[in-house]
């Protein structure tokens, strides 16, 4: 059916719904990536979902996201008045998330947000939907939509294969944030300037250095870049899956490898590595002067540094007396749909409304999470978070979080622990052979 068509039959949907329900009914409003609404979801033979009609959804969140996940879902509820809806919105890490559905997916969430890594495992176990490809006429939205409402680079990271298997959602990255009490904007530029401005204040400087999300700064302020996963057979007839990498020298990055390792251990007293979340735990209690945190963290970063609150790219090092630029890793996160749900229709139709215009600025007035909708990402909702247009500054440089090797994070995660670990030898020739055995870790997925 063409768009117009199914449009117009959206539309008079709405109308009739309208003059049904009255002016005693649920009512809700929806932007013009959001569902058309008024269509009967319980009983419409397109759907055939429901117990009873009843249409009983599981969705997990983040704990922080929680309280706005449920309004929204009850906001989606209402765009469907002759429908009945039950949501049962869980807090639930991404991570968990991910790997509760690997175990099991039947009984888990028929809706889930997760982080961009985790696609490849997703698809590999065939526990997650693609985002239907034709127009629809109850939902009133196609793959076609998700793709033109969203960015570029977000819609990259949630294909595989050629095919679209999530809803983008927000952001995922990190960035240098610093309390302006004891760090200068000018010395948040460099990590000398940082470290030592940590120092004179007699604060820490956190880093999740041993975590491979983002202890791969290393290989990729080396000039290392993912470049996706091939396939291929050996002449034995085994295969072979490769995380592919595109050429980098050696020499050149273990000079980089040595820069930072002589850097940190250069002030033992101020440089700690500790979990994401003890960023905010830190400069709560004053007691870190700057950290690596993430875009997710923007409100309680916010909230708690005040108008002390500086945020920056990640700083350059200085090798061999060039300044170089830090390279971290871009991903977003995603609302997934399980294939095992016994609600496939509306659980995608969730997703749509969950990743919308409307669901996306009211994260980022509620979250302060970024956006990846293109006309949610112009609102001053979104600009006016800071935390935003640092993500968007790194997102021309960061390695893109798709297509990745669950490899990637293991060997970059023990390099980290390996380069802060106090006992180890920095010698030059150490720390190539470790940086080889990293990089020939991440190529064996």
């Amino acid at each position: 059916m063409k768009i117009k068509k199914w449009l117009a039959l959206a539309l008079a949907i709405c109308l009739c719904a309208s003059l049904l329900v009255g002016c005693g009914g649920n009512s809700g409003t929806a932007s013009s990536d959001e569902p058309s609404g008024g269509a009967n979801v319980g009983t419409d033979p397109l759907y055939g979902e429901g117990d009873n009609g009843t249409i009983a959804l599981k969705v997990w969140c983040p704990q922080e996201a929680l309280e706005l996940t449920t309004k929204q879902c009850n906001d989606f509820a209402a765009l469907y008045p002759n429908a009945k809806f039950t949501f049962e919105v869980t807090p639930q890490k991404e991570s968990e998330a991910t790997e509760n559905l690997l175990t099991k997916p039947d009984g888990q969430a028929d809706v889930f947000f997760y982080a961009s890594d985790q696609l490849n495992n997703l698809v590999d176990a065939g526990v997650i939907y693609d985002v239907f490809g034709q127009p629809n006429e109850v939902t009133g939205y196609s793959v076609d939509t998700v793709k033109e409402a969203n960015s570029e680079a977000s819609i990259n990271a949630a294909t595989v294969n050629g095919k679209l298997y999530s809803y983008p959602m927000t952001d995922n990255g990190y960035m240098l944030v610093y309390n302006k009490k004891y760090v200068t904007a000018e010395q948040a530029k460099t990590w000398e300037g940082v470290l030592e401005a940590s120092k004179a204040a007699g604060k820490k400087f956190s880093m999740d250095a041993e975590n491979g999300f983002y202890s791969c700064i290393f290989p990729f302020t080396a000039g290392a870049k993912l470049n996706g996963i091939e396939s291929y057979t050996l002449p034995n007839g085994v295969p072979v899956l490769e995380q592919k990498l595109t050429e980098y020298d050696e020499e050149k990055a273990v000079d980089v490898v040595e820069a930072f390792a002589k850097l940190f251990h250069s002030y033992p007293a101020n440089f700690q590595s500790v979990g994401v979340d003890a960023v905010v735990t830190g400069f709560e209690e004053d007691t870190i002067a700057a950290g690596i945190a993430g875009t997710w963290q923007a409100a309680p970063l916010s909230k708690q540094l005040g108008d002390n609150f500086g945020v920056a790219v990640l700083p350059t090092i200085n090798v061999k007396g060039e300044d170089m630029q830090t390279v971290g890793i871009m991903g977003y996160k995603f609302v997934g749909v399980n294939k095992g749900t016994k609600y496939k229709e509306t659980a995608q139709l969730l997703a749509y409304y969950l990743t919308s215009e409307t669901a996306q600025i009211e994260r980022a007035k509620e979250l302060k999470w970024g956006a990846t909708n293109i006309k949610a990402a112009a609102d001053p909702e979104v600009t006016s978070n800071p935390m935003t247009a640092i993500s968007i500054e790194e997102s021309a440089y960061f390695v893109p979080q798709s297509n990745m090797a669950e490899s990637v994070w293991d060997a970059c995660g023990a390099f980290g622990s390996y380069m802060f670990a106090a006992d180890k030898a920095y010698d030059r020739e150490t720390l190539k052979g470790a940086f080889s055995d990293m990089i020939s870790q991440i190529r064996n997925v």
